[in-house]
Formats: structure tokens, sequence, C-alpha cells
């Protein structure tokens, strides 16, 4: 039976238009969308994420993405110029010079987005009493610090290490102390620590250099070497029993209340502390987090966590608590979608750069991290001070530049070593 003429135009017609269709719907998309990648440091991960849908929700063509890989992978992608950001939480120029990027690093700009702290979890002895117990408290200070770097790094070469100074005794405070009868203390003698280890020190050790770096109690270049390298390297001794970690908070916690040994501890950043489950778990199986005493002497501070989002703005201060790292991101000065996305994170659509936005200041506190300070932090990063987007990605403010006359306290922060040096 023949066809009726017109199905063959018909035909014809659909198969020209569908493919013109289909080419437009692509070119559409492809042709509006812009994407802003970002890799790392899993510590920035969460940060540069919730900042990123919030982008996109204002500004529907750009798509933020995020994935991890260390602070040592993001300073390889940027040098190459395979991703529009680099996140670490920690100084990354030692990481530069190390990789044989300095060359690379001209046009390039480290900006911290906000502090994170950090605590220490601990089990407590089996067989207390009730009043032993209730006043049980953890305090690091000058004067025990040393000591218990020599734990964690399981290496004992310092000239204050006594027998002894692996015990919970040594580090409760007076008041602690105080509250233990005989047994009590025997049993708080006996208890030795155990030290959870983060093995993320064999890629980078982020939160290694976060517990010796940036506790402000010591300086790191005064440990012994050995111990240097256990923190950076991962090349831990066996001076004492201890368990190693995975880097990352949630699996070091799952190994900590895996193992549930009396007199455990551990390191971890305060964004664990604000996620209400963690901390309902914390509570429920009876750990404790301990206190911090600064150098300058004042009252012991720490972690209420019955209130834990409020205490959290208030530990990550600046001369109060003082033990946090940086959260930092990476950038070449002439990407202007990694710029612009920047700069809205910290002002909005505002463009004098005046104050901060409440989004970045609210946003920043929910992942438990505490803003940068405008006056002192913000302006260091600007070239003379003057906050503009101009002055803030000018190339006279790349790290390279900057590393040449930075004030010390925020060169080992932002990017820029405390002394340039051309052939490191």
């Amino acid at each position: 039976m023949p066809k009726p003429k017109f199905v063959k135009p018909l035909l014809i017609g659909l198969a020209c238009t569908i493919p013109v269709g289909l080419v437009v719907g692509v070119s559409v998309n492809w042709d509006h969308m812009q994407y802003i990648s970002a890799v790392g440091s899993s510590g920035v991960k969460p940060f540069i994420e919730k900042f990123g849908k919030q982008y996109h929700k204002e500004f529907k063509q750009f798509d933020v993405t995020v994935e991890s890989g260390g602070t040592t992978f993001a300073v390889e992608e940027l040098a190459k110029g395979y991703t529009s950001l680099g996140n670490a939480s920690n100084n990354p120029y030692p990481n530069i010079h190390s990789q044989g990027f300095t060359d690379k690093w001209v046009n390039k700009k480290t900006l911290t987005l906000g502090w994170e702290g950090l605590c220490i979890l601990y089990s407590l002895p089996n067989g207390l009493s009730d009043k032993a117990r209730n006043a049980f408290d953890i305090v690091i200070s000058k004067d025990n610090i040393e000591d218990l770097y020599s734990v964690f790094s399981c290496i004992h070469d310092v000239p204050s290490w006594e027998d002894g100074d692996d015990c919970m005794w040594r580090y409760m405070s007076a008041e602690a102390q105080a509250a233990c009868d005989i047994t009590d203390r025997q049993i708080c003698k006996s208890t030795q620590i155990l030290p959870f280890l983060r093995s993320g020190g064999n890629t980078g050790a982020n939160s290694s250099i976060a517990f010796t770096s940036y506790s402000n109690l010591i300086d790191f270049k005064d440990l012994p070497e050995v111990q240097q390298k256990a923190f950076t390297g991962g090349n831990y001794g066996n001076d004492n029993p201890h368990m190693e970690t995975d880097e990352s908070n949630s699996r070091a916690w799952q190994s900590f209340v895996n193992t549930n040994k009396p007199g455990s501890m551990v390191y971890l950043t305060t964004s664990f502390l604000v996620n209400e489950n963690n901390v309902k778990q914390i509570k429920e199986r009876g750990y404790k987090l301990a206190k911090y005493l600064a150098n300058d002497g004042s009252t012991p501070v720490g972690f209420d966590l019955d209130n834990v989002k409020e205490s959290l703005k208030q530990i990550c201060v600046v001369g109060q608590y003082n033990w946090f790292r940086p959260i930092n991101v990476m950038l070449d000065v002439n990407l202007k979608k990694a710029k612009d996305f920047l700069w809205w994170i910290y002002f909005g659509n505002d463009k004098t750069g005046a104050k901060y936005s409440q989004d970045y200041i609210d946003t920043v506190f929910s992942l438990g991290a505490k803003p940068i300070d405008y006056d002192t932090n913000f302006t260091t990063m600007c070239v003379d001070g003057n906050v503009s987007y101009e002055n803030l990605f000018s190339l006279q403010a790349t790290d390279i530049e900057l590393a040449k006359t930075r004030v010390p306290r925020f060169a080992e922060v932002y990017g820029a070593e405390d002394r340039y040096e051309e052939n490191p």
C-alpha cells in the first residue's frame, strides 16, 4: 500500500528540527553556565560548599564544585591552572616552596575566610569516686604543652620529660587534683594517656600542624627536630602506646569511640562540635573537653557542651582561646570569577568593602569557626591596608610580593613567609 505523500516531508522536517533543538538547548546551558572549581583541604571544604550553594542561589549562572585532596594537591592544581581555587587549612607557603612552584606564584593570593578552633577530647579514668569524676578537669598550658607534645609524638626527647608525664594526673587542674582521695590519685597517676595520632601527617598533616603550630603556647620550631618530623611527616616514635587514626574528624572520632579506653585523648577541630549529634554522643559517653590556659595567665577557657554554638563564638577569639587554624583559600588574581566569588563571600553585593555581610558572619559561625577581624586581619591582606576590590586583588598584594614585607604574625597564616627567600 503506497504511503501518503505528506509523510516524507514531515519526517525530513522532524529530522532537521530535533538536532537544531538539541543544539540550541545545549548551547544555552553551556554558554551561560560558569564553573568555579575548588580543591584541597577537607577542613575548608564545608565552608566553600556552603558559600558556593548560597552564591549559586543568587547567581544561577555560576556553579561552585568542591573536591578534597589536601593542601599539597591544591597548590599543584592551582599552580598548573587546573582549578579556580585551592583550599588549605594551614599556611600553604611551605608547600609552594617544596613543590617548586615559587616562580608560578607571582600572581597568586592567599585569603583567610575564618579561624577554626581546636578542641582536645578525652575519656576519664575508670573507678573514680563521684566527687573526683564530677570535678575532673584537664587544662593545657605553657607548663605542660611540651610534655603533651612528647606524648603525641611518642618521642620523649625533651629535657623536662620525667616518668609519669604521660599519665592523666600530670594534666589535671589543681582543683581537680584536690577533689581526689588517695584511691582517686592512684587511679589518675596509673592511667596512661593513649594519644590518637593523625596519620594524615604523611600527606600534609593539617590537623597535626594545627595542634602544634597554632597553640601559641610554644614555638613549634623550639621542639626537637625528631618531634617536628613526627607532626609534619607522620614519623612518630614508640616511646608510649598510641593509636594512629585518619586525618578527618569523623574517622578520628570513630576510632576513638571504637577503642573506648580510659585515658584516650584526641584533638578535633571545632567544626565537629557544631554537629548536635556529635555533642550528644560526647555527653552520653561521658567524655570531656580539655580547657586552655593562655600564656597571659588568665582564667582557663573551655567549650560549653550545653551551649556549643554560643561558646564557639566566644572561644575562637585571638588572645582568649588562641588555639585555632586558618581557613585559607588560594586563587589566581587574574581569574575574575574567582575574585568575584571571594569578594561576595566577605561583602555580598557591597562594592565598597566597608563592612562584612551578615551572611558571611553567620555562615562562618554556623560552621564552628570565627570570622576574621576586619581591622587587624583583613586589612593586612590589602595594599596599604585599604580595603577595596582593587587593593585586595592587586598584583602588589600577591603572596610573593607581600612575603617581602609581611608582618611575621600574619605571615605565618596567610601564605607569605616571615622572611622572603629568592631561592628557598
